[in-house]
């Protein structure tokens, strides 16, 4: 009666099949874009721990395997069951590795290639890069497809022949993602105008003015992404607003967007009676403080980079 396989007998096909996966990723790394490469790692990390995770689930059906083969030893009619058990086990494992190595380098390259497709011209594909952003998010404005966009417009802040000043504003009045709006305007104002970003503004106001707080904690929320210092204007009037939070969340978007010329704004706040308050505006007040009053006056590209939408994976 032939013998199952003993569980280090699957340790040679797992560590193959895991240096296959990281060679064929380590492979795209070096000629993807290095804008890519961080989340490609971090795709494959999470793909290595649901292959170990599969790989500690077939041991454990391997291991009951073979107490079934030393079972089946005691029995005439137990022969060859064991065996039939432990090769299915072997190639269930097998499959299950090669299909999550190939899951994990695809889903790696789709977001990556998305992202290089809308910032590529070709005569496959002749749509200008406005043209593609709006189709993209079309189909399906989903949190990683507004991500990609986001990102690819950031990347594009310089290439003014790609995209215009003309196509941004375009681009600006046919989307309704606020992400989306907002790197839009940054990119704009980072380029010397500031329309949108005021524009930005201008809507930021109307929603502070909601009955709900939670929509007026939500547009502070975004108004501190922008790091614009214009916003100190429409949040300002929020550090005073009847509900803690809201004036909470406008002493964190003064933070954000202010200077050394908002710091009597924040001052007032350091003796409330508050606890909440009094601390948060004595820490957004020393920030302040160590900041000119020329400070962000002007967008830079790491203010708005902290501010993109982390593209998801699963």
């Amino acid at each position: 009666m032939s013998t199952p396989p003993k569980i280090g007998s699957i340790k040679p096909l797992v560590a193959a099949a895991f240096a296959g996966a990281l060679l064929a990723f380590s492979a795209q790394l070096f000629i993807a874009d290095d804008s890519d490469q961080t989340q490609k790692i971090l795709v494959m990390e999470n793909r290595i721990r649901a292959l170990e995770a599969l790989l500690d689930q077939k041991d454990q059906q391997l291991k009951n395997t073979n107490w079934l083969s030393l079972q089946s030893r005691s029995t005439t009619n137990s022969n060859g069951v064991a065996a039939k058990l432990a090769r299915t086990a072997n190639s269930d494992l097998s499959s299950s590795l090669d299909e999550n190595a190939q899951y994990g380098t695809a889903v790696a390259i789709d977001s990556g290639q998305m992202l290089k497709n809308l910032g590529t011209r070709s005569i496959d594909d002749p749509r200008s890069f406005t043209e593609k952003v709006s189709d993209l998010l079309a189909q399906d404005a989903s949190q990683e497809k507004v991500a990609i966009v986001s990102k690819g417009i950031f990347d594009m802040a310089n290439d003014r022949e790609n995209l215009p000043d003309y196509a941004l504003q375009s681009l600006y009045t046919k989307q309704s993602d606020p992400d989306v709006k907002r790197v839009i305007a940054q990119v704009l104002s980072q380029r010397g105008n500031n329309a949108l970003m005021e524009n930005h503004l201008s809507d930021a106001r109307t929603q502070l003015k909601s009955d709900d707080p939670t929509a007026r904690q939500h547009a502070l929320q975004n108004l501190a992404k922008t790091h614009y210092v214009n916003a100190v204007s429409v949040i300002a009037p929020m550090l005073h607003d009847a509900d803690i939070n809201v004036r909470l969340d406008a002493l964190l978007a003064m933070r954000a967007t202010g200077n050394q010329s908002h710091l009597a704004l924040v001052e007032k706040l350091v003796n409330d009676p508050d606890p909440n308050i009094s601390s948060l505006a004595i820490d957004v007040a020393g920030h302040l403080r160590n900041l000119s009053d020329s400070a962000r006056t002007t967008l830079s590209s790491a203010d708005i980079a902290a501010e993109l939408p982390i593209i998801p994976h699963p």
